[in-house]
Parts: C-alpha cells; sequence; structure tokens
C-alpha cells in the first residue's frame, strides 16, 4: 500500500513538472515591441563624441560620421522652486 501511494506521489509530481515545461503557463507572455522612431537626427564627426578607445572598439575613424538622436532643452538643469 506504501508502495501505490509513493510511486502515485512520484508520478504526480513528474507530471505536473511535466505540464509547466511544455505548456510556458508560468512565464509572462510577451509584451508587443513599441515601434520608436528618432524625429531629431544630426550627422556629427566621431571624434566629437567618442574617445579614442571608443572608436577603435567600434572601428570608426575619427572623420567618420555618426548619426546621433538630438534631444532639445531649455538649458536648465531644474526649475527653481517657489518659496512660499
Amino acid at each position: 500500500m506504501k508502495n501505490i501511494v509513493a510511486v502515485s506521489a512520484i508520478l504526480s509530481l513528474f507530471a505536473g513538472a511535466s505540464y509547466a515545461a511544455s505548456s510556458g503557463s508560468n512565464e509572462r507572455p510577451d509584451v508587443a515591441p513599441a515601434i520608436v522612431v528618432a524625429e531629431n537626427v544630426q550627422q556629427v564627426a566621431a571624434k566629437s563624441i567618442y574617445t579614442t578607445k571608443e572608436l577603435s572598439r567600434a572601428n570608426l575613424n575619427p572623420s567618420d560620421t555618426v548619426e546621433v538622436t538630438v534631444f532639445p532643452s531649455t538649458g536648465l538643469i531644474d526649475k527653481p522652486s517657489s518659496a512660499q
């Protein structure tokens, strides 16, 4: 009797593990990727934004042009808080 209980317990554990592995029920569903396009881009010389080490790692010449995204800014770091 003990053997039957032990075997059925082991089989139920294997069945649960195989169900979880095959169905993927324990994983989050994939989120649809957001399509993003840079609207404000500019071409600049690679030497103006990369160091010599970064240029060699990226296999770029200092005179090569690279495309960068420009983020408009007002130049302010933080608005001053209003004194109350």
